[in-house]
C-alpha cells in the first residue's frame, strides 16, 4: 500500500541520515582536534502521525551537536585523601567521560571509569609508586583538571625478606624520594638514624640490602622533610 512504501521511505531516509550524521562526526573530529565533539545529537521532523506520512511533505531533519564540557572535580573531590601506593583512590566529579590520564602530583596512575549510570561522574586511580604527595589531575580531550584538594601519600609497609646468612632485603612499594629509611637499637626513646645504604629502584618499588647484626634494629619508612 502507499501508506507502507511511505513507511518505508521515511525508514530507509532516517537511517541514510544516521549514517551522514556518523560520516560527519568521524569528520569534524578530525577536522577540528582541539574542540572534541561529543555524541550530543538529534533529528527533527514535523508532527506527522507516521500512517499519513508524505515524503513530499515530511520537512527537513535538523542535526545537532554540542562541544563536550571540560571536566571538573564536585563534593570532597577525592576519597580517601591519604593512601599508600597501591591503594585505589575515588575521585568525583563530572564529564570524566573518555578520560585519558589521571596524575598524583604529575606520576601516571592505572584508572578505570565507574560503570553504567556514574561513568561521567566517578574515576578509581591506584597511587602509583612514584606518586608524591600534591594535587590529583584527570586529563581528558575536551580539557583537564586539577583538584584543589591535596592527596598525601602514605609510607608503605616494609617487607624483610632473607638474602643470605648475614644479609637480609628490606623492600617496599614506592619510588618516591619522600620516603627515608631509617633504624634505631631501640623503640622506647629512638634514636632514628638514615641507613647509608643506597636503595635499588625498581619497577615494584625501592629495596636496599643490610648486613644483619648480633643486636636487635628496627627499621622504619619516615616521609623526609621538604
Amino acid at each position: 500500500s502507499s501508506i507502507r512504501t511511505d513507511n518505508c521511505r521515511y525508514f530507509l531516509l532516517t537511517w541514510a541520515m544516521m549514517i551522514l550524521s556518523r560520516i560527519l562526526r568521524a569528520y569534524l573530529s578530525i577536522r577540528f582536534k582541539s574542540q572534541p565533539i561529543c555524541s550530543s545529537y538529534y533529528f527533527a521532523r514535523p508532527n506527522v502521525p507516521a500512517d499519513n506520512a508524505d515524503p513530499g511533505k515530511a520537512g527537513n531533519f535538523k542535526l545537532a551537536w554540542y562541544p563536550t564540557p571540560p571536566p571538573g572535580f564536585t563534593g570532597s573531590q577525592l576519597s580517601p585523601s591519604t593512601a599508600a601506593p597501591g591503594a585505589k583512590v575515588t575521585l568525583t566529579g563530572t564529564n570524566f567521560t573518555g578520560a585519558t590520564a589521571v596524575l598524583f602530583n604529575g606520576a601516571s596512575a592505572s584508572f578505570a571509569n565507574a560503570l553504567t549510570n556514574n561513568l561521567d561522574l566517578r574515576t578509581t586511580a591506584n597511587v602509583p609508586t612514584d606518586a608524591r604527595s600534591g594535587p590529583i589531575t584527570i586529563v581528558t580531550p575536551h580539557g583537564n583538571v586539577t583538584s584543589t584538594a591535596s592527596f598525601q601519600v602514605l609510607p608503605p609497609p616494609l617487607r624483610i625478606t632473607s638474602a643470605s646468612a648475614s644479609q637480609v632485603v628490606v623492600s617496599w612499594a614506592s619510588t618516591s624520594p619522600e620516603f627515608q629509611l631509617e633504624s634505631s637499637e631501640q623503640v622506647q626513646g629512638a634514636v632514628w638514624t638514615p641507613l647509608p645504604e643506597k636503595p635499588v629502584i625498581g619497577k615494584e618499588g625501592s629495596s636496599v640490602v643490610i648486613a644483619t647484626e648480633p643486636s636487635a634494629r628496627f627499621l622504619r619508612l619516615r616521609k623526609a622533610s621538604p
